[in-house]
């Protein structure tokens, strides 16, 4: 429903809107193209403050109590951050805390759910890879060299699972088109559309 190309970042995650008239591939160049406003953006939106009650990646909720002293626990759907009573949880030392515990907790995520999907995807859409990894990356959702190594970012985990599918169709189809050409963009919608159909 939308007249002209847009694109939004909010809670780290950025949305790109577009008349449905445009190519999909349309999208992703846009976004490439403002790849340093998304970096600065991102930035000026980290000091947001982790509150009580939040969800991370698929699976996890986020939780203050109080405790002798500042920790976190992940477990397999909860994250717990402790602090002492005369410690508020906007301070710097709790929200550090907390924010390393949920980039442990998207990392687990990410390991237990990325690579199956990977496995499944490369498998359907007749895709070889020569291996996967996980890890924190600040201007990209993946990368795949030319040996065919996989790396994903655990963040993956914050977007929805049709983004993520589009990522890893993304870095699959860089096994076979190392570049951005022509090429690369035709095969990858290719992929999509058999993906649609499905």
């Amino acid at each position: 429903g939308v007249r002209r190309i847009n694109l939004r970042i909010q809670g780290g995650v950025t949305k790109v809107t577009q008349p449905a008239w445009l190519p999909y591939a349309t999208g992703v160049h846009f976004a490439q193209s403002q790849k340093d406003r998304i970096a600065t953006q991102r930035e000026q939106q980290s000091d947001v403050i982790i509150k009580n009650g939040q969800t991370y990646g698929k699976k996890h909720t986020l939780y203050f109590a109080t405790s002798t002293r500042i920790a976190s626990k992940v477990s397999e759907s909860q994250i717990i951050v402790t602090h002492p009573k005369d410690v508020s949880t906007e301070s710097e030392p709790v929200q550090l805390a907390a924010k390393q515990a949920i980039k442990k907790a998207l990392k687990q995520e990410a390991e237990l759910l990325l690579p199956n999907r990977l496995e499944l995807m490369a498998k359907t859409y007749n895709f070889t890879y020569s291996s996967v990894r996980i890890r924190a990356m600040h201007t990209r959702w993946g990368s795949c060299t030319n040996k065919g190594a996989i790396s994903l970012n655990l963040y993956l985990m914050m977007l929805p699972w049709e983004l993520i599918d589009y990522v890893l169709l993304h870095e699959l189809t860089h096994t076979k088109h190392m570049d951005h050409s022509e090429a690369f963009w035709a095969a990858l919608e290719v992929v999509i559309q058999k993906k649609k159909k499905r």
